[in-house]
């Protein structure tokens, strides 16, 4: 796998290589520099390092590099987060810059492989691209749409509770807590009914966020989730959030995890009580 000069970014002090953190400013003889690049698609860094190689084979290269995977799971047997020349930078139809990417969601089907990815640019602006088969097409055309972090949900054990949020943000800030979480690309406007077939006999929280678009997207959500056949469904307004504030802001605010989780236990228990007629 290479790459010509004119579509590849050289790893630098400021970007280093982001499987083995060198350069080809660092001294010779010592077994730090690498002398690699990551294309202009974003999906691959090559390392010339061969100690960090695992099962992967060289390329016929000059020197010799190695092709690991950015932003999933790499056949050397690690994961590798994207540095600041992993990701093109954007451009508008228009043509001006989006800016740099501050954060990269792949959104994977059941099997695991990565069927597009949600990009964000400063000022909350969002894309969404697709794999082309040589890098990445801006859209979504002819791309079947999943629920962020689909192979955890349908992995996950049924007696746990899911919760559904707005934003890969809120996702990932619940899964540090150690909860179950998932999310539709595209925002509050953006659920489709088909997402509901894996809640199906699961026990599920809703977090909108504080806004009529939130509140709307809820109701939305509740409603096919207990169509799919979801055992108990509870939609869950964090008390305390300001106008567009969500679970993560919530937390930020200084709410302990502590108390998060009581306030979800009562809500499960009411919603369970008002089920059973007690």
């Amino acid at each position: 796998m290479t790459a010509s000069a004119t579509s590849l970014r050289r790893f630098t002090a400021v970007d280093p290589c982001p499987v083995c953190g060198g350069h080809p400013g660092l001294p010779r003889g010592q077994g730090v520099r690498c002398a690699g690049y990551v294309g202009s698609d974003g999906l691959y860094a090559h390392c010339t390092r061969d100690q960090h190689a695992g099962a992967l084979a060289p390329d016929d290269a000059t020197p010799p590099t190695y092709a690991h995977r950015l932003g999933g799971e790499c056949r050397c047997g690690r994961q590798h987060t994207p540095g600041p020349a992993a990701v093109p930078v954007g451009r508008s139809v228009g043509g001006e810059p989006w800016g740099q990417p501050e954060a990269t969601f792949d959104y994977l089907t059941a099997a695991g492989s990565v069927a597009y990815q949600v990009v964000r640019f400063p000022g909350k602006e969002f894309r969404q691209r697709r794999p082309d088969g040589s890098g990445w097409a801006w859209g979504l055309k002819g791309t079947a749409r999943v629920l962020y972090r689909l192979p955890e949900l349908l992995a996950s054990d049924p007696a746990r509770a899911v919760f559904v949020v707005e934003g890969e943000k809120d996702v990932e800030t619940l899964r540090g807590l150690g909860f179950v979480a998932t999310t539709n690309s595209g925002g509050s406007g953006a659920w489709r009914s088909e997402f509901a077939e894996p809640f199906a006999c699961r026990l599920v929280v809703i977090l909108p966020d504080n806004d009529d678009p939130g509140r709307k997207w809820a109701h939305t959500v509740a409603r096919d989730l207990l169509e799919a056949g979801a055992a108990l469904v509870r939609v869950v307004e964090l008390p305390g959030l300001p106008e567009h504030g969500d679970v993560t802001d919530w937390l930020t605010a200084g709410h302990t995890a502590s108390e998060f989780k009581q306030l979800i236990r009562e809500s499960l228990r009411a919603a369970a009580r008002s089920v059973l007629g007690a």
